[in-house]
């Protein structure tokens, strides 16, 4: 028995050093070894540090659980939507408010800026452009 298990790993021993010097040969492996032996070094290197992660990340997959299920949740829809109290939204903030025909002396004071001298030129030019750019692009 022992004989026959020692042909056998003979055997594999023999093809893979057969396999080997064929793919060396094949590629010219040797020459570009002789020719410059850092590269091909650190591309060698480069390329069992590249097998040997992939390797660590396959055994260190976590197993077990199948993520590809999908869930389903049926949310109550007879309950009011209500938002979660967030710490960052300040008094100022509304999401929305009662809309009010006229604005009171507050409000007006609050929200309304008055245009000066250089806000109206301003606009007076955009205006005066994109009247001009409508009037060219007519035929």
């Amino acid at each position: 028995m022992k004989s026959f298990v020692d042909k056998i790993i003979r055997a594999i021993q023999d093809f893979t050093a057969q396999f080997i010097n064929a793919l060396v040969d094949k590629l010219h492996l040797r020459d570009a070894y002789e020719k410059n032996h850092t590269l091909f070094i650190g591309v060698l290197a480069l390329l069992l540090v590249i097998i040997l992660f992939s390797t660590v990340l396959m055994l260190a997959r976590p197993k077990g659980k199948n993520t590809g299920t999908a869930v389903t949740i049926n949310p109550d829809i007879t309950q009011p939507f209500v938002l979660p109290e967030e710490p960052s939204m300040n008094e100022d903030y509304y999401l929305s408010r009662p809309k009010n025909e006229v604005w009171d002396e507050e409000e007006a004071e609050k929200w309304f800026t008055i245009p000066d001298n250089a806000m109206m030129e301003q606009l007076e030019h955009d205006n005066n452009r994109l009247i001009n750019n409508l009037l060219e692009a007519s035929p």
